[in-house]
């Protein structure tokens, strides 16, 4: 019977002795596309984009690679073949396979954690993080699709979805239409703007109102102007949904949106803290590529790309003193506004992700 061999971050504690699996790279060249990694006893996902691609943030893409094999990628066999593009992989491993050497990892750099503690009767501070490995770059498609905070009501003269060019056989209210991807609408596009083929609109759906900070709104799905009729009628395709495409939702501009920086993230030493105050779907327990949401105010002002650990320090002693406050998750920032940043969960320690978690920022886009 197969073991199961758990995917998991290193736990963080006050002081956290720096614990690597140790990963046995067996390769072999398929072809110049591509390598080959049979996994070990022992072997994580991470490991093996660390080893191999020298960022274990990356293993996300040699999952996408290898569903075939890979069902779950907290769970990999011994004797699974694993495929990771060339392209990508470290030259000093491409090196070493064609010398016939067979190739180990490297442990990485090890974490230290300062705990920031002192001999008074206050609230443990945060320490400092030093030498963590954290993504260095933002994905497009998080951005589009990421949730934001804007004002109440949402934004201002957003455009609409009027009507569905397709026809349905058995009528429905308007507020049963519902749009599948690759229908058709008929829009009012946002503001002034002069309809142009090709051009990419956001719908989007209003969340919940934060009190006097903002509203959320939560983007539906991308539509892609098509046709533009005789009297300025526009017609738009719906190329991709993230949720229910409605009639009446709004519409934005996506090419207002800035690109991502293509700089790598520099560590920081902060003990400033925003606080989690909203989690997309609400889930039970929140995981990696939910959405949250940052309260606004930081300094320097927060980035598209800035990472930041997520705290949790409510648990208490028996005699109802606070425990050290632990690190329990990272996510980094894809988009920012006035009212709020909202982070993607790239990694996870513990379940405890919810709102009212403190989140410490550790590295940022220069």
């Amino acid at each position: 019977m197969k073991r199961k061999l758990s995917f998991w971050i290193a736990g963080v504690a006050l002081v956290v002795s720096g614990h690597r699996a140790n990963a046995q790279q067996t390769v072999s060249a398929t072809d110049t596309a591509e390598i080959v990694h049979v996994v070990k006893m022992g072997d994580t996902l991470w490991d093996i984009a660390n080893a191999y691609l020298k960022d274990p943030f990356r293993w996300p893409e040699i999952f996408r690679r290898n569903t075939d094999v890979v069902e779950n990628p907290h769970w990999i066999y011994p004797g699974e073949q694993i495929r990771i593009p060339a392209g990508a992989v470290r030259a000093e491993v491409l090196a070493a396979r064609r010398a016939g050497v067979e190739v180990a990892a490297r442990p990485g750099d090890v974490t230290v954690f300062r705990s920031g503690l002192t001999a008074t009767n206050s609230r443990p501070a945060f320490g400092g993080v030093v030498g963590r490995e954290v993504p260095t770059a933002v994905r497009w498609g998080e951005i589009e699709s990421a949730p934001y905070v804007d004002t109440i009501g949402g934004p201002r003269r957003a455009g609409r979805i009027n009507s569905r060019m397709e026809r349905i056989a058995v009528k429905a209210s308007q507020s049963d239409v519902r749009f599948q991807l690759y229908d058709h609408a008929y829009v009012t596009l946002p503001g002034n703007r002069v309809a142009q083929i090709g051009d990419r609109y956001a719908s989007f759906k209003l969340g919940r109102e934060l009190g006097e900070a903002g509203q959320v709104v939560v983007p539906t799905g991308i539509f892609v102007v098509d046709s533009i009729r005789s009297g300025g009628l526009v017609r738009a395709r719906l190329d991709r949904q993230f949720g229910a495409v409605d009639l009446e939702q709004g519409l934005v501009a996506l090419d207002l949106l800035p690109r991502p920086s293509n700089s790598e993230v520099v560590p920081v030493a902060s003990s400033a803290t925003n606080k989690v105050v909203w989690v997309h779907n609400d889930p039970v327990l929140p995981s990696l590529q939910h959405y949250l949401v940052l309260e606004p105010g930081a300094s320097p002002p927060i980035s598209v790309g800035d990472v930041f650990a997520l705290v949790d320090g409510d648990e208490k002693l028996r005699d109802d003193k606070p425990v050290p406050p632990e690190e329990i998750g990272y996510i980094q920032i894809v988009r920012v506004s006035r009212f709020g940043a909202t982070g993607i969960i790239v990694s996870h320690s513990q379940p405890v992700i919810r709102v009212g978690n403190l989140a410490r920022r550790i590295a940022r886009i220069p």
